[in-house]
Formats: structure tokens, sequence, C-alpha cells
């Protein structure tokens, strides 16, 4: 009753046993978040399934914009170019792997969010070039390529999270 059993020595080895040294290598992946790449035989082409593909560029540089995927395109909405502010609008059909220049936004903004619903895209806030949130709501419609406004947020707010559910969307944040 009175023997210690947790000594430094026991300890040691009770962790080598635990740990069992160095693991070997798994030939599949670790867990599905993680993709390891595989054995190609010699001579044979790599399969692109599963793999990124280069596809048209943007036509510049862009950052905090907003994106919406929306009837087999993707569009690129506002946000800051090496000329800062740009209130320019992209759409990439992705069957034709093509950029094309859409109407611009009424008002640059960045650090924004897109919802696809209804067949309008919804452009809550943003932060304006003179350093002000914004509570506009503009809403694009592609099939006549006209942006409009509709009923401002009830406070200004940017760099949130967005979510289209139903017929209206969700803003996370801000």
């Amino acid at each position: 009753i009175g023997r210690r059993w947790a000594t430094p020595g026991r300890k040691v080895a009770l962790a080598a046993a635990l740990w069992g040294g160095p693991r070997p290598a798994r030939s599949g992946p670790l867990n599905r978040f993680v993709d390891l790449p595989t054995a190609v035989a010699a001579g044979q082409p790599e399969s692109p399934a599963g793999r990124w593909v280069q596809r048209a560029a943007l036509s510049a540089p862009r950052a905090r914009f907003a994106q919406a995927a929306l009837d087999g395109a993707i569009f690129v909405i506002g946000g800051v170019d090496e000329d800062g502010w740009t209130a320019s609008v992209a759409r990439y059909d992705v069957a034709a792997d093509r950029w094309e220049p859409r109407a611009p936004l009424p008002t640059a903004v960045v650090n924004i969010g897109a919802a696809a619903i209804a067949g309008k895209i919804y452009v809550p806030g943003g932060y304006l070039e003179d350093g002000a949130p914004t509570d506009l709501l503009q809403v694009y419609d592609p099939a006549a390529d006209r942006w409009a406004t509709a009923a401002p947020l009830p406070e200004p707010l940017f760099a949130y999270a967005i979510a289209a559910y139903g017929q209206g969307f969700y803003l996370f944040g801000g």
C-alpha cells in the first residue's frame, strides 16, 4: 500500500507504450478533409478530376468584392482594384469560360456580399470610399442588366456574412 507506482521512470515507459513511436504512412486520406497525392504510373496522364483547373482570368485583380452564382454564371461585384474602389461588375459564363462586363453598381462599395434570389442579385450595405458604412440595398436584374435600390437596411453594415434563404436573405455579423 505504501509503495508509489508513479515514479519518473515508469511515466516515461507508460508514455512510450501509449505513443509507440512513429506511425507508419497511410495509403489513404487521414480524414475526409485531407487529400493525399496518389501515385501516377509512369507515362500515364494525371486525371484532372478533383483537381483545380485554370479557367479564364478576371480582367483585373480585385479584392473585397461580392460574388453570386445565378443561371450558370458567376457575378463579381464591386470591391477594390489597383485604382481604388470600383463599381464594376463582371459576369463569368461557366460553360463558355468567358468574362463579360455588366452594368456597374450605382454606388461603389467594398467589404460586401451578395445573394441571388428569384432571378435577382441583392447587395446590401458596404463600406464607402469616404470611410463610412452604408445602409444601401442595391439590387441587380441580370436579364435587364440594370441596377435599382430597395428599402435600406435598418442600419449601415459591411464585412458581414450573407445567406439566401427562401425569398429573402440573412446577414450575420458585420
